[in-house]
């Protein structure tokens, strides 16, 4: 969804977007109809303060968590920055920085998640890959996303 500071600046992105959301929240429902734990994760461009309405649509689920969220109430751990060369020299610069891709946990009837661990990583330079800045001429040494990754750990519990 295309935004400016956050929020969606198309109707139709959005509303497709929303339909996504939706279908995911759907197979989120059906899946703890068997009582199974489950998992859901990615990049969902969307998150506290940034196209929040898509993001709310599988955070308010009954018994969803949100992994970062979980563990550091309130840290905004984020995974799209202004501050990655990548976000800076591409298409959306000047776009805040925001917590887009998550993990979803809901425990089942008898597991569960804890979560162990919550953090950013892949957001620093990778040796070898450059770009050319093409306002300075010179190279700039990048990432391997535009999107920095999110890295969770979880260990399986008792539910009962």
């Amino acid at each position: 969804v295309d935004t400016i500071d956050g929020a969606p600046k198309n109707e139709t992105q959005l509303a497709t977007y929303l339909a996504q959301a939706a279908e995911l929240r759907e197979a989120l429902d059906r899946a703890g109809g068997g009582g199974l734990p489950a998992i859901l994760l990615g990049d969902f461009n969307s998150g506290p303060g940034y196209v929040e309405e898509g993001y709310q649509v599988i955070a308010a689920a009954p018994g969803v968590i949100e992994a970062g969220e979980h563990l550091f109430p309130g840290s905004p751990l984020p995974t799209w920055d202004p501050g990655n060369p990548l976000v800076r020299l591409g298409l959306f610069p000047n776009e805040p920085a925001a917590k887009i891709d998550h993990v979803f946990l809901r425990p089942g009837a008898s597991s569960g998640w804890q979560v162990v661990d919550a953090r950013r990583v892949l957001d620093t330079p990778v040796e070898g890959i450059v770009l050319k800045d093409r306002s300075g001429g010179g190279v700039v040494h990048v990432p391997l996303s535009d999107h920095y990754g999110f890295l969770v750990e979880v260990e399986t519990v008792d539910a009962r």
